[in-house]
């Protein structure tokens, strides 16, 4: 009995043993998973942190970069600016060139039919011949710039023909009445002093477009340069036109503006009045009344004058039968 007793009491001994030694094991073995895990853990969050800040100081790298570029790029057209300003002020072409550039800019910064060419690619007033709608057929993204150019020319040619041919004398100088030959040195002041000012502007616009395209940078000066440039040639296209009106032969306005296009179609212009009435004809809207009516009828711009017509006479005979009773 007692070596049964001692063999269990072995056996019991030797299960607590097993049984320890393998809750030991299992212990051992989770510990070292968890520490496996959490030093894997670590090491990710380490390289996370190293990706993180190798990201941070790419982005600081190139934000200081583009920080640089556009540092640089609005230095450039600061210079560009202040050269410019420098030709204007010290011409020596023209006596006060500052005071003639003073109008383009008034004229610029007053304009209420403003127009946006954004795309330093779209190289307006390279060389311009013909008519509005010549050059329109083949670079139609320049359409409104050549519009705007052929209404200045036109309408600055129309107030010198008022101005100096007016048999009661200039309204804007006191009635004065200009002889030929002061007629002549009036418009040819003009064109020498418009003409110089927008080769300045036509190479200003050059540069900035071009330093535009070199960063690839936009800079809404540009706009302004171009509205000017079209103020400036339709100064000076306009006081040609009145030129060749009263006899000044091509060869005196070439020796006045050397850079002078003798094209026809060009110095004519367009009357802006003319190019209103043209839109309207083509099927425009001349109220914002009409825009509705039509619009909720569904009415061709015929239609709606044809209702229009309808509704005035049947009004007239209202009157009239009011007239009779």
């Amino acid at each position: 009995m007692f070596i049964f007793y001692y063999f269990y009491v072995v056996l019991f001994v030797l299960g607590l043993l097993i049984g320890g030694f393998c809750v030991y094991f299992l212990i051992k073995v989770k510990r070292r998973k968890r520490r496996k895990e959490e030093e894997k853990r670590r090491s990710e969050e380490e390289k996370r942190v190293i990706r993180e800040g190798r990201r941070k100081r790419k982005e600081e790298q190139k934000q200081n970069k583009q920080t640089k570029i556009e540092e640089s790029f609005i230095k450039e057209l600061k210079s560009i600016g202040s050269k410019f300003d420098q030709k204007i002020h010290n011409s020596k072409k023209v006596h006060d060139l500052d005071y003639w550039y003073n109008f383009i800019q008034t004229r610029a910064k007053n304009d209420t039919n403003k127009f946006t060419q954004t795309s330093p690619n779209v190289m307006v007033d390279a060389g311009q011949q013909g008519s509005l709608e010549d050059i329109a057929k083949i670079q139609p993204e320049k359409q409104a710039y050549y519009q705007k150019v052929a209404e200045l020319i036109w309408g600055h040619a129309d107030e010198y023909n008022k101005r100096l041919n007016d048999p009661n004398g200039d309204p804007y100088n006191s009635g004065y009445k200009f002889d030929d030959d002061e007629k002549i040195d009036f418009i040819k002041e003009r064109i020498i002093a418009y003409g110089l000012i927008h080769k300045y502007l036509s190479n200003l616009n050059s540069e900035i477009s071009s330093v535009m395209v070199k960063y690839e940078l936009y800079n809404p000066v540009l706009e302004i340069v171009r509205l000017e440039l079209a103020h400036a040639k339709g100064a000076v296209y306009g006081a040609i036109k009145y030129a060749k009106n009263i006899g000044v032969s091509t060869s005196n306005i070439s020796e006045w503006y050397p850079d002078f296009i003798n094209d026809e179609k060009l110095i004519a212009g367009e009357n802006p009045f003319d190019n209103l009435l043209k839109k309207v004809d083509e099927d425009e809207y001349s109220s914002e009344t009409e825009k509705r009516i039509r619009e909720h009828q569904g009415w061709s711009k015929e239609e709606y004058n044809e209702k229009l017509q309808e509704l005035a006479r049947g009004l007239g005979k209202e009157m009239e039968e009011d007239d009779e009773n």
